[in-house]
Formats: C-alpha cells, structure tokens, sequence
C-alpha cells in the first residue's frame, strides 16, 4: 500500500486534531489516567506514542501497567504540570497551551519539565526549557532584576538545587548568567548570596570563577 496518498500521511495536522479530541473523552477509552484526585479516560495508543519513553514502556512493554485498566501516577507531581504533559501527549503541545513566556510561570515551567524529566519526554522538556529560558533572560535585562528571578538561579544552581536527570536546565540558566554577568555582579542580592557561597554550588561557582576572571580580565 502507498502510504504517501493517505490523507493523515499527507496532512499529519489532521492525525493531532483527531488526538486531541480524544483527550478525557471516553470514547474508545481503554484505561484510566489516575494522579492525585484527577482520573482521565485516556487512550493507550495514543498515550504510547506522544513522545514519552515511561508511558511508551509501561503501555508497550512487560510491565502490570500494559494489562491494567488504571494507570496510577501517584500523588506527588503537581498535578497541573501532569496535565500539561498529557495534553502533550495528546497533541496539545505545550508551547501553545502557555502561549505567553511570564515570569510569575517560572515555577509552572519547571514543574512542567521536571515532569517531562521524570517520564522522559524529550519535546516536553525542551518546550517548558524554552519558555523558561526566555522568561529569565526578559527579567535580566531589566535594569533592577527583579529578587525572585536571583532566588529562582539559586534553586536551579545553587547549593541546594533540585536534582535533574537532563541537566539542559542548568546549562541552560548557566549560560544566561554568563552572559548577564555584568549585570548579576552589580545586583545586590546576588553578589550577597555568592560571597556567601550559597548563590551557585561547587561546580558552578568554579566555573563562574573561571569565567569571569576571563572576562574580567
């Protein structure tokens, strides 16, 4: 059969409209998506092949999960970054579903790709990674950088930071500081916090250290 003349070869953007009107409908449902009290119809084909590798494995594989008619998540994640990676998976990309980059959704991003690195979706990540790092960048440009953008650097590479299975996000932000470095020596907040050792770990610092004297220099 030549597939090149099918309509959904031709016109894959029909393929993800019918996904997405699949998404919590129970039409043709054939198991249950349950985290924390939210429970969505969802679809077993369409949810092991959205783009993650756990969901691929735990509905293709030899795992209980294939043969269950609930996929229990748990309750840990927040639930609305869990949302946002099933709409995902759906076809609802999630560069279009937060179509504005804001600093007050700093948190909302990094929920979402620390779900996208829990179940290993690779375009999830790289979306909520995106709009993450265009958001800090927007706020270092400011003349005053605003104190929860300082915090935010220091929750990613500082100290205490969260661990990441993908570590495109602190490159990422380390990347932003370099070249923000001007303008971080002169913040307050920050200068204050790496005298202190607590604005960026071991490894970061001494980089940084490396860096700056290169461009101090």
């Amino acid at each position: 059969m030549d597939w090149t003349n099918d309509l959904l070869y031709q016109r894959p953007e029909l393929f993800t409209s019918k996904k997405q009107k699949l998404y919590k409908n129970s039409a043709l449902s054939d198991v249950i998506v349950q985290f924390g009290d939210y429970r969505l119809y969802g679809h077993k084909a369409v949810l092991a092949n959205g783009g993650s590798v756990w969901f691929e494995k735990a509905l293709l594989g030899n795992f209980s999960e294939a043969k269950q008619d609930i996929l229990d998540l748990g309750e840990e994640d927040d639930p609305d970054a869990v949302c946002a990676m099933i709409k995902d998976l759906y076809g609802d990309n999630y560069f279009e579903q937060v179509p504005v980059d804001r600093a007050e959704h700093f948190d909302n991003y990094l929920a979402v790709y620390t779900i996208g690195d829990k179940y290993d979706s690779a375009t999830l990540r790289q979306q909520a990674l995106n709009k993450l790092l265009r958001s800090i960048e927007s706020e270092l440009s400011c003349r005053d950088i605003p104190v929860p953008v300082i915090h935010f650097i220091q929750k990613i590479l500082g100290p205490s930071a969260m661990v990441f299975g993908d570590k495109k996000i602190q490159t990422g932000v380390f990347q932003l500081v370099l070249e923000y470095v001007y303008e971080l020596w002169t913040d307050k907040t920050f200068a204050a916090l790496l005298i202190k050792g607590e604005m960026l770990d071991k490894e970061y610092g001494g980089r940084f250290r490396i860096a700056t004297l290169g461009k101090m220099s």
